[in-house]
């Protein structure tokens, strides 16, 4: 399945920042955590103010990785890190720092061009000047992927903790054996063949259009999916044929020693 190619590409990826150090504001974030695939994902923070990632496969430009988001398509784009401090969202970009207040009715961030400035903010906000910033990575490791990825749960509603895709691939595979089944069952190769490509279109269609939302995937679906259907059917006639004759060849043979001459 499409996450378990993820997770497999991500754990061989490097590592993220280490720790800056600097001054009194920490990074907690040491390192990009693994599992957390390449496709794009969203963290909640406070309201309805939350940082998302971009998909790693269509990046062009590392600074425009992580943005934060909120109302009214209010957003900071080249966020490197960020913190939630009371009602405050605390962040730091290519560029600089930021800070301002999630409750206001109009939030317009406040941006500082040194560490020095940002402190002398926190303070004067009644916050600490010591608030540690993450990596968004390590903030997103610490969810599940269907809080982060709310999107790919929508059909099957997270059914067994299996997202979508999941179930789609499920699908897909399930309609193997079936079409090995009707192999066992139906003798003509002509019928055996629409079968075959009823099955693999109709698990095609529903695993990787309905559930898994198409792709790339589902138009190699179309041929592929027939076409291993029917090589399952053919496998299941086979398999028919030599259990038939495995039967029989031990009844022949007692016919044959009863019907030959002493």
């Amino acid at each position: 399945m499409k996450r378990v190619r993820q997770i497999i590409l991500h754990s061989f990826t490097i590592l993220s920042l280490l720790l800056s150090g600097t001054n009194s504001l920490s990074d907690t974030a040491q390192a990009a955590p693994s599992g957390l695939g390449t496709e794009r994902y969203v963290v909640p923070l406070i309201g309805n103010f939350s940082i998302g990632r971009t998909d790693l496969e269509t990046l062009h430009n590392d600074h425009n990785l992580y943005t934060l988001l909120g109302p009214l398509n209010h957003q900071i784009e080249s966020v490197r890190k960020v913190a939630v401090s009371g009602s405050f969202i605390v962040g730091e970009t290519t560029d600089g720092y930021f800070l301002f207040n999630s409750t206001d009715e109009n939030p317009i961030p406040q941006t500082f061009s040194t560490l020095k400035a940002l402190q002398s903010a926190l303070i004067a906000n009644g916050l600490t000047k010591d608030i540690s910033l993450n990596d968004p990575d390590v903030l997103a490791a610490a969810l599940s992927n269907r809080t982060i990825r709310p999107w790919e749960y929508r059909m099957m509603n997270g059914r067994f903790g299996l997202s979508d895709d999941d179930w789609g691939g499920a699908i897909v595979l399930l309609g193997w054996p079936f079409a090995f089944g009707v192999g066992w069952r139906v003798k003509r190769r002509g019928l055996l063949l629409a079968i075959a490509i009823v099955i693999g279109s109709a698990t095609n269609f529903v695993g990787r259009i309905i559930l898994a939302g198409g792709g790339p995937a589902a138009g190699v679906g179309l041929v592929f999916e027939p076409l291993v259907c029917f090589v399952a059917a053919i496998l299941g006639r086979g398999m028919r044929k030599a259990f038939h004759l495995h039967r029989t060849r031990p009844i022949l043979q007692e016919t044959r020693t009863a019907t030959s001459p002493l």
